[in-house]
This record gives C-alpha cells, sequence and structure tokens, in this order.
C-alpha cells in the first residue's frame, strides 16, 4: 500500500474529476467542492477531518479520515471506498 499525503490525496481525487467536502467534527465546512485551496484550508483548520469523495454523477466514492499534526506518512489514518482503494493501491 502506498503512503499517501494529505495534500496528495486532495490533488489525485480533484484530478480525477471527483468532488470532496469535509466534516469538521461539527458541520460540513466545504461541500462538493472541486477547489483545491478550499478543501486544504477545510482540512488544515481543524486536528482531525474527514473528507467524503463523490464521482462526477454525485455518488459517494471514498471516504478519508486526516488527523493533522502526524508525520506526512501517518496523516491519511483510515479510508474507505472505490476511488480511495485505488489511489492508496497506485491504480
Amino acid at each position: 500500500m502506498k503512503d499517501l499525503t494529505k495534500q496528495q490525496v486532495v490533488k489525485l481525487t480533484l484530478a480525477h474529476g471527483h468532488s470532496i467536502s469535509v466534516w469538521d467534527g461539527e458541520e460540513w465546512q466545504v461541500k462538493k467542492s472541486h477547489d483545491y485551496q478550499e478543501v486544504m484550508e477545510a482540512i488544515e483548520s481543524v486536528d482531525v477531518a474527514e473528507i467524503r469523495v463523490r464521482d462526477k454523477d454525485g455518488n459517494i466514492c471514498g471516504w478519508a479520515m486526516i488527523v493533522n499534526g502526524l508525520a506526512h506518512d501517518e496523516e491519511v489514518a483510515d479510508y474507505s471506498g472505490s476511488h480511495m482503494y485505488a489511489l492508496f493501491e497506485g491504480a
């Protein structure tokens, strides 16, 4: 399995044409965004952020938990979904 940083996960996800929503533990700070800067600012505004990935048709195809402040190879603490598995397996 590849170790990807949060930046790589966001860039690769957006490059595939998917959108990202960011949950900060209380609310969806960002919903269905295609803007790298907006997504990264939301992720980095909290200690733990969850991202939800949707494909071009709006279907949920992945999820990841990002823990800020850890070593780069430990930032993505957990993930699931077809898109995330493809990213982490190098497909």
